[in-house]
């Protein structure tokens, strides 16, 4: 049985603690244009000397973030992924689209994790800071309060 050390957090932007790094333009915060048609291209770059699985989470006005894409799995052309198109590459996994709508307005965060490797799992956070545009074109500034759970989990190796 081995330990495995798990910090969970409310908005995730992350940076590894074995050197990793995640950056995201305009300070890690991207405002969609509200004109339909235009194409989008949001880009995330990394750094990592471990094997790493990006990801990119979403968040809808008035919704809480929640998990978009991730590496790993297939492209779903289903729901509110319609069109969009996250491609890995040796050191970024941009998200794109080629005709955006207006329900495509939200915050999206890039973020990335180590896989787990010597029984090790970490996370940690930098609280962003969110700017929502409405459609009068007003725009408004939220600073969240992320919180973590620490703990440990235990694994048993098969």
């Amino acid at each position: 049985v081995s330990s495995v050390s798990h910090r969970r957090f409310i908005i995730i932007f992350i940076g590894g603690a074995n050197g990793e790094s995640v950056t995201q333009p305009d300070d890690r915060v991207t405002v969609i244009p509200l004109s339909e048609g235009a194409s989008l291209l949001l880009d995330c770059t990394y750094q990592s000397s471990v094997p790493v699985r990006t990801f990119w989470y979403v968040q809808y006005p008035t919704e809480a973030p929640r998990l978009f894409v991730r590496d790993s799995e297939e492209q779903d052309e289903e729901g509110d992924r319609k069109g969009f198109k996250a491609k890995h590459n040796k050191s970024s996994y941009p998200l794109s689209k080629s005709s955006t709508q207006l329900s495509d307005s939200a915050v999206y965060y890039c973020a990335m994790s180590p896989t787990l490797s010597h029984g090790m799992f970490q996370e940690i956070q930098k609280p962003p800071q969110v700017r929502v545009m409405v459609r009068s074109g007003f725009v408004m500034k939220v600073t969240i309060t992320c919180w973590w759970f620490g703990g440990k989990v235990w694994a048993k190796k098969h």
